[in-house]
């Protein structure tokens, strides 16, 4: 038994995710930093204790326990259209 489309056209909109997380960082957290700048990286495999060494000065960290950071959530606005454009034909726009 088929059933009977009561709509012509139907209006959806939605806002998902507002708002934010709150973190406090443990022993285990830490800050990276990368400073290259416009520099260039090499990588000698010939003499990769020196490599090495050289990646020290391009990343440095640092421990963030006790700390506290917000993290903003990716808040979306959705809109959806229905309409039908024949008795059994509709056209979903998202």
């Amino acid at each position: 038994m088929a059933t009977k489309n009561l709509y012509d056209a139907k209006i959806g909109f939605s806002i998902t995710d507002i708002g934010s997380l709150n973190y406090k960082a443990n022993a285990n957290s830490f800050k990276y930093t990368l400073n290259t700048g416009n520099q260039e990286i090499r990588i000698d495999l010939q003499n990769i204790k020196n490599t090495l060494q050289s990646y020290n000065k391009i990343v440095t960290y640092e421990n963030i326990e006790g700390r506290t950071f917000t993290s903003s959530l990716p808040t979306t606005m959705h809109l959806r259209v229905d309409v039908r454009i024949c008795s059994k034909l509709f056209i979903d726009l998202t």
